[in-house]
């Protein structure tokens, strides 16, 4: 993970620590003010302007009703800047890899339809090629594959089936389990394994 990915999940797990601990079980909603909620529009406009973040939504609030809804910043800046909206959606990027992707993985391991070490080849079978063919879900897991960190985008490409085309069609960088390298490839492959794997 590079340096400025760091600094900024670093930022935003700052940012929902200081939202938590205003938060107290089930009776946090009597305790809280405007004034105790006005040092978090001070904490992200900061984090904006020092170019760690370029913006944000915070939401806080309850199953019965929302305390506080706010958008910072903006949620573009290339091509185009555009501003953030309390409805913008967002992509967890590498937080779905731990939270999503790995539970469901091992989810599938406790029901016995996923095999850790197995080669990814036994649920995906097209994608045993070019010197893939020894690549583990573990190897995946644990970033261990051999394969380079993301996709070429060096040419222009889109959808899902393209992906999957260009997974196929690698090879790895390094010999699988010789080396740690972080990839964004290996989780694209698992999702993928999840989606045949659970239907």
């Amino acid at each position: 993970m590079n340096t400025r990915r760091r600094s900024l999940l670093k930022s935003v797990l700052c940012l929902a620590a200081a939202i938590l601990t205003l938060q107290a079980p089930t009776t946090y909603a009597a305790g809280i003010t405007s004034k105790s909620l006005k040092p978090i529009a001070k904490a992200v406009r900061k984090e904006i302007r020092a170019g760690r973040i370029p913006g944000a939504v915070v939401l806080i609030g309850d199953r019965k009703k929302t305390l506080y809804l706010k958008a910072f910043g903006s949620r573009a800046i290339k091509p185009k800047k555009l501003p953030m909206t309390s409805t913008t959606i967002f992509d967890l990027a590498s937080l779905t890899k731990v939270i999503a992707t790995t539970t469901a993985v091992m989810q599938l391991v406790e029901k016995g339809k996923l095999s850790l070490d197995a080669p990814v080849s036994r649920y995906w079978p097209e994608f045993n090629s070019k010197g893939k063919e020894d690549i583990t879900v573990r190897e995946l897991l644990t970033h261990y594959s051999g394969l380079r960190p993301d996709l070429s985008l060096d040419s222009d490409w889109t959808g899902y089936g393209t992906a999957l085309r260009k997974i196929c069609g690698e090879t790895p960088a390094c010999r699988p389990g010789s080396r740690f390298v972080y990839s964004d490839i290996n989780f694209e492959i698992l999702g993928e394994i999840v989606r045949r794997v659970s239907g």
